[in-house]
C-alpha cells in the first residue's frame, strides 16, 4: 500500500541533521582522495545487509542535484528507485539488466520516530480512505530527491554499525506488507539522534534508500 504522504516538517529537519552529518563525513572522502587511491575510498555509505529485494531494473539515471546514479526497480506492483553505490563499478552490468530482473541489497539512511500511522495520521491526504491498522507499513516516496521515501515501518531487531566516523543503529524492519509482496529492509540511524527501538515497536520517518548488485 502506498499513502499520499503531505512534506514532513519536523522529520525532514531530523533527515536534515542526519544527513549534514553525512555530507561532513563524505566531504572528509572526497578530500582524502588526492591522497588514497580510489578503489580504497569508500565514497557512498558501505553497509552491510543480508536483507535482498529482486525486481526488475526500469531505468538508470544520473542525478545531478546528487551527483549520484539512481536505479529504479519494479517489484511486484511497487516501484523503488535507490542510489547504486557499486554503479562505477558495476555500470556495464547495469545498463545490460535493463528490463531484467536483478537481487538488490537494499537499506536506506533515515530518522526515525516513534508511533505508526496513527502518529503521522495529521500529514497524510484522504486519510478518510485508508484503512487505519494499527499496524499498518508503508514506504512512499516523498522529499527532495527521487531516492527519498517516507516511511512507516515495524522494527524486527537492530545492531550496531559505523560508517567512517558515524556509529549507526541498524534497524531490520519491515516497510512493505502487501498480499503479493512484503519487503524488510535495514534502516540505518546515527546513534546519536534517535532513541533506541525494541523489536515489534512502530516507527515513522524519512529514509533515504541505497542498494547494490546482490550477486
Amino acid at each position: 500500500m502506498t499513502l499520499p504522504v503531505q512534506p514532513f516538517p519536523w522529520e525532514a529537519v531530523l533527515l536534515a541533521l542526519f544527513l549534514l552529518l553525512f555530507w561532513l563525513a563524505w566531504g572528509r572522502i572526497r578530500r582524502r582522495r588526492a591522497f588514497a587511491p580510489l578503489a580504497a575510498v569508500a565514497a557512498f555509505p558501505q553497509l552491510a545487509t543480508e536483507q535482498r529485494v529482486t525486481g526488475t531494473v526500469r531505468r538508470t539515471l544520473r542525478d545531478p542535484n546528487q551527483g549520484v546514479w539512481l536505479i529504479t526497480v519494479d517489484v511486484n506492483r511497487s516501484r523503488f528507485t535507490f542510489c547504486a553505490t557499486d554503479y562505477e563499478r558495476q555500470s556495464e552490468r547495469y545498463e545490460s539488466l535493463l528490463g531484467k530482473k536483478a537481487d538488490i541489497a537494499l537499506f536506506a539512511l533515515a530518522t526515525l520516530a516513534p508511533g505508526g500511522v496513527e502518529a503521522m495520521k495529521h500529514q497524510i491526504k484522504n486519510i478518510d480512505k485508508i484503512e487505519m491498522r494499527p499496524d499498518l507499513v508503508t514506504l512512499t516516496q516523498a522529499g527532495e530527491f527521487p531516492n527519498d521515501y517516507a516511511v512507516i515501518a515495524r522494527v524486527l531487531s537492530a545492531r550496531h554499525d559505523a560508517w567512517e566516523e558515524m556509529a549507526l543503529t541498524v534497524y531490520r524492519a519491515q516497510v512493505v506488507r502487501q498480499n503479493d509482496l512484503t519487503l524488510v529492509i535495514d534502516l540505518a540511524v546515527a546513534e546519536n539522534s534517535a532513541a533506541v527501538f525494541a523489536p515489534q515497536t512502530m516507527v515513522h520517518g524519512s529514509a533515504r534508500l541505497f542498494g547494490y548488485l546482490a550477486s
